[in-house]
């Protein structure tokens, strides 16, 4: 099994960026300092009451995880810092991509607030407002027999943003990969849409 994949393989024509991660100096450069983001940190104003109140009670319907509301609190408090990425939400957690980009978003909010001595909290946002039904639209999987497998759905509001796209034909389309994966009923209500889920 691959557990790292070496970035020079991956993008061999990208010098700058391959500079950056190792560190070179005369890529390094072009990036702020600590003191750069440390004035940065002090002139930025802390998000609204109203904001921390609303983004609360979003969340609230959809975690009890005590991490996710001491993140939300702190964006009310002068210095907080956040380190921000997103991805239009795909069928049963869309493509291993976006896991790549949560877990990234939460290790760097971590190591910057350590170098900084500050808190950064990590923000991951869902580009529900995309409209590109093709990238979202199916998974692949290795079924019992270790065959890769494709599940998909269409809609027929193509072109639309996904937020408009109800449950119905994923929900559908999902029902075939629990049956061909054996998911029990706790695994399985992790990913399962209900009625009139969106």
């Amino acid at each position: 099994m691959i557990e790292r994949v070496d970035v020079g393989a991956l993008y061999p024509e990208r010098r700058l960026f391959l500079d950056i991660v190792s560190g070179q100096a005369a890529a390094s450069r072009w990036l702020p300092g600590d003191e750069a983001v440390r004035a940065r940190r002090e002139a930025s104003a802390p998000a609204s009451a109203e904001l921390v109140r609303s983004l609360c009670d979003y969340h609230r319907p959809l975690t009890d995880s005590p991490e996710t509301f001491e993140h939300i609190d702190a964006l009310g408090e002068p210095g907080t810092l956040c380190v921000v990425a997103g991805q239009q939400a795909g069928f049963l957690g869309g493509a291993l991509l976006t896991a790549h980009k949560i877990i990234s978003a939460i290790r760097a909010a971590n190591e910057i607030g350590r170098a900084l001595n500050a808190r950064v909290v990590p923000v991951f946002w869902l580009a529900s407002e995309d409209h590109d039904l093709d990238e979202i639209r199916r998974v692949r999987y290795v079924d019992e027999n270790g065959d890769l497998r494709t599940a998909s759905f269409d809609w027929s509001g193509r072109g639309r943003p996904i937020e408009a796209m109800p449950s119905g034909p994923a929900a559908e389309a999902a029902k075939a990969v629990r049956a061909a994966l054996g998911l029990s009923d706790p695994v399985w209500s992790a990913f399962q849409p209900e009625a009139g889920d969106d």
